[in-house]
């Protein structure tokens, strides 16, 4: 009696012991199983703010894009003054020419601006004018000698360096002018030169 009774609490602990067993097998399978589960989620979430990004930075060059292939270039060139003048709305003489400078440029800014180049933009001497009483020069710098000459009764107002004119402003009967020398070889007209270019420009 005693043996068989020692028997069946053996085999008792035997399967008690194996249902531990079980249970810690089947603990440690959901663990690892909401482990992957959560990892799987983290991956999608990182996924979905990546593509968000991505997104994000294609319509951020999709706009950089659009606003510097949508600008204009304001600037219109003609072949002669004439049509020059027609396209502002008003006449302009200047010069036959300036100094040793050789080609004319004709051009005008959102129709509101003449501008006549001697020589070449980046070489020469430009003569502008349009309506108003504004600096239409698009010349800053800064010059180191400046100055107010009366010519024929127009008050111009004359910057450069060294002795030399390199920028004239002025104004006349409702109208903005100026000139500008651009030449690295020679920055400046002489004080003369561009009082003449004053008097031929209206």
């Amino acid at each position: 009696m005693k043996k068989r009774a020692a028997r069946l609490a053996a085999i008792v602990l035997a399967c008690g012991m194996i249902f531990a067993l079980g249970a810690c097998g089947n603990k440690d399978d959901a663990s690892a199983d909401a482990q992957a589960t959560e990892a799987q989620a983290d991956d999608q979430v990182t996924g979905a703010d990546e593509n968000a990004q991505e997104a994000m930075s294609g319509d951020m060059a999709s706009e950089e894009a659009g606003e510097s292939t949508g600008m204009a270039n304001p600037w219109v060139e003609y072949s002669n003054m004439e049509e020059a003048c027609n396209a502002a709305g008003f006449s302009f003489n200047v010069p036959e020419t300036v100094g040793s400078y050789v080609g004319l440029h004709f051009s005008v800014m959102n129709n509101e601006l003449i501008q006549v180049v001697y020589g070449e933009p980046d070489k020469g001497v430009t003569i502008r004018k349009a309506e108003g009483s504004e600096d239409i020069s698009g010349d800053y710098t800064t010059y180191s000698e400046e100055k107010e000459v009366d010519v024929n009764g127009t008050t111009v107002k004359m910057s450069g360096n060294d002795g030399t004119v390199s920028l004239a402003i002025w104004e006349k009967d409702g109208y903005s002018y100026s000139a500008n020398v651009i030449d690295e070889e020679n920055p400046g007209l002489s004080q003369s030169a561009m009082e003449e270019i004053v008097q031929a420009a209206w």
